[in-house]
């Protein structure tokens, strides 16, 4: 229901809706979960709790690609480049042949949360961080 909710801009409710799902869950939540709250979060302007979930799913998802590249970009775009370089190394352990463009065609959503200019400079952060 979250995820809907946030597909159709209701952020508001869509975070309540997530957030309860996640309370009452036994297990971890999925990466897709976490990558929906995540954009939710984005959306919003809080970036410091999309960070901190996303950090929670590298800890608990070793092989979940699709956040990391969101982290690697983000931690190069606020000047972390060892953070940035961290995670790279963590995506390219996973996916050796994957480059800064194939990685923007995996996180589709951004497109609906950044400005055009910003998801333009993906890609470089992607490259720069290695």
């Amino acid at each position: 229901r979250g995820m809907v909710l946030a597909r159709q801009g209701r952020l508001v409710e869509a975070t309540g809706s997530i957030r309860r799902a996640l309370r009452l869950s036994p297990r971890a939540p999925h990466p897709a979960v976490i990558m929906c709250v995540t954009y939710v979060n984005l959306a919003a302007g809080r970036w410091q709790e999309a960070v901190e979930l996303l950090e929670q799913a590298r800890a608990v998802y070793p092989g979940d690609v699709i956040g990391r590249i969101v982290l690697a970009a983000f931690y190069e775009e606020e000047g972390a480049h060892e953070k940035a370089q961290a995670v790279v190394a963590e995506i390219l352990r996973v996916t050796p042949d994957l480059t800064a463009e194939r990685a923007m065609d995996l996180i589709q959503g951004l497109d609906q949360i950044l400005s055009p200019e910003e998801l333009a400079r993906y890609p470089d952060y992607l490259r720069k961080a290695g």
